[in-house]
């Protein structure tokens, strides 16, 4: 619940370092936790160009978080 929790304050604020916190979680997380995680980054890439662009200038800063073919 906490990558919901975090999310939820990025889309209300749309401060970066909510996406930061949701990254580095799942840098830490669990393979369950991996799995909807990257099944809920990826809807919101899909649906807020805004968040799509901030979170590939961190993945690409940083590298992947998810295996796969999510790349993002």
């Amino acid at each position: 619940m906490w990558n919901d929790f975090y999310m939820c304050l990025w889309q209300l604020s749309r401060d970066d370092r909510y996406i930061h916190r949701l990254y580095t979680h799942f840098k830490h997380a669990s393979v369950m936790q991996l799995n909807t995680g990257a099944w809920m980054v990826n809807s919101v890439c899909q649906q807020d160009e805004e968040f799509r662009s901030r979170w590939q200038r961190l993945v690409n800063a940083n590298g992947p978080v998810f295996g796969g073919p999510i790349s993002i």
